[in-house]
């Protein structure tokens, strides 16, 4: 969830929308968003006002991807729209006007023993009718695989039985808007950029912290901004 509230969905399929003491603000279906149940939601939940607004996300492959308004007190869906953001991009958050999502396209494969990262992370930043506004590239403060000793990777994963996906999703990148900032938690450090422009600052580094250490096993499950200094 976020720092000041949180979402989940119950065995029901009922969404419930809490404040930080597990209190029910709203309680909602979201099948009038689809025509399926089975669903999958996105990381946008957002109070203003009288409005819960969110990203639901429909499948795992050819996902779908709709941003909707939640009125609390007519208890109903006042805004639906499909946007058009494809599979790549992998969290979303919302901030004023803006859905930024997590956007990681390539792959790190397995060529014959030899890892080989081609993988590229950015930020996307679309307005609330799903229109996109710009693409932010930051793969190069990203951890490439093609750097490290192969060898000992390869000899982990398999002496745990995992497979190459499961290194890809130990490395992808945090992401966090508050203050009209962008927050990335990468490998080795945290960085910020202000919404609108392209320079990334490291705000804080990870290269002492052993919680991420360079073992690749060692990584990040979640990340919150609370604000410029926590």
């Amino acid at each position: 969830g976020m720092s000041d509230n949180f979402f989940f969905t119950d065995k029901k399929g009922m969404a419930h929308f809490c404040n930080t003491h597990g209190k029910d603000i709203a309680v909602f279906s979201l099948d009038s968003l689809w025509e399926k149940t089975e669903i999958l939601t996105g990381g946008v939940k957002k109070r203003k006002k009288n409005k819960i607004c969110l990203i639901s996300r429909n499948g795992y492959k050819n996902v779908k991807t709709i941003y909707a308004e939640y009125d609390i007190k007519k208890k109903k869906f006042t805004k639906k729209k499909n946007i058009n953001v494809g599979d790549e991009v992998v969290d979303f958050k919302l901030y004023g006007k803006y859905i930024c999502g997590l956007k990681i396209s390539g792959k790190i494969k397995n060529q014959g023993g030899k890892v080989i990262d081609d993988r590229k992370h950015s930020i996307v930043v679309y307005d609330l009718d799903g229109r996109l506004q710009y693409e932010l590239d930051y793969s190069y403060l990203t951890e490439n695989y093609t750097n490290k000793n192969i060898a000992d990777i390869m000899e982990e994963y398999e002496k745990y039985h995992w497979d190459i996906s499961d290194i890809e999703e130990m490395s992808k990148e945090l992401f966090d808007v508050r203050g009209g900032y962008i927050y990335i938690a990468a490998r080795n450090g945290i960085y910020r950029c202000k919404i609108g422009k392209r320079t990334f600052q490291k705000v804080l580094d990870f290269r002492w912290c052993e919680f991420t250490s360079m073992n690749w096993r060692n990584y990040l499950t979640s990340f919150v901004c609370v604000n410029k200094n926590k």
